[in-house]
């Protein structure tokens, strides 16, 4: 990650929390922007890619063909998909939840608004961890053969594999398969393999154990488990985990808990190293 990308997302967030101490009492304005931001309807959200290692590119929904080298920071929105090679994998913020894309796994965002999160898994593996999905807030992920809603919190995975058939694993919450007109909801526990498109057929067994992407995606998720800065800042802001490997909190007089960044060399400045790139 380069040092201005990330003197970007954290200093922008430090300035935040200057404007205002109770962060948590905040939140819908950081979430949502100003109030003319809700009044002209503009619902857009955009999910980070977080962390990665390996081969991984993107493409952006204006440029289908132009695919690029991935960067961390980068964000993701309307029409955009990311591609993890034979030797990588990626994880991916969003609100109220992380994605991790497992190797040879394409992920593409069909609809990213602060209520809808509508993503297709084309073909790979990925896992899902839902921290809040709110009674109004719609969690979706299509494939080439099932549409898989996620109807509460929990640890969800879904595989595609090469004939485009699919399996979905639901290790915590609760999840409803949806397939050429009907339904079939799965509890905690369960794994439902899919197969076929006009006419598939389906069958629903238990978990049985974990393989090796599990236990990684295992040893992942608990980074986010004792986020210090949780206490300052609400989880669903992007970048959060970052702000206790580079800075510490200290109460500053008339501001409260204040986040600052640990600068190792002389003549430290945001804003000097690294590089920009345009997103709409």
């Amino acid at each position: 990650m380069s040092s201005l990308s990330r003197a970007v997302s954290l200093l922008a967030l430090s300035a935040l929390l200057l404007a205002a101490p109770p962060a948590v009492a905040q939140y819908d304005d950081m979430r949502y922007g100003a109030d003319d931001y809700e009044d002209d309807g503009i619902r857009q959200s955009v999910a980070r890619l977080s962390w990665f290692e390996g081969e991984v590119s993107f493409s952006r929904a204006d440029e289908p063909d132009g695919w690029q080298f991935a960067a961390v920071n980068y964000p993701l929105t309307l029409g955009d998909r990311v591609w993890v090679g034979r030797d990588g994998r990626a994880e991916l913020q969003l609100l109220g939840a992380t994605a991790w894309l497992a190797p040879e796994s394409e992920l593409s965002v069909l609809d990213l608004t602060h209520d809808v999160r509508h993503l297709s898994l084309t073909w790979g593996t990925a896992t899902f961890r839902i921290r809040r999905l709110d009674r109004e807030e719609v969690f979706e992920v299509a494939t080439p053969n099932v549409s898989v809603t996620f109807e509460t919190p929990g640890v969800y995975r879904i595989d595609v594999d090469d004939e485009g058939n699919s399996r979905i694993s639901v290790f915590q919450g609760r999840a409803y398969a949806a397939a050429a007109g009907g339904g079939v909801l799965l509890e905690r526990g369960e794994r439902m393999r899919i197969d076929g498109f006009d006419r598939p057929v389906y069958d629903i067994v238990g978990l049985g154990r974990s393989d090796s992407w599990d236990r990684w995606v295992e040893m992942r998720s608990r980074l986010y488990r004792n986020v210090r800065s949780s206490s300052w800042v609400h989880a669903d802001v992007y970048g959060l985990d970052d702000l206790d490997a580079y800075g510490s909190w200290q109460e500053a007089s008339g501001y409260g808990f204040v986040w600052f960044p640990t600068v190792s060399s002389a003549g430290w400045a945001p804003y000097r190293a690294g590089r920009w790139i345009w997103q709409d």
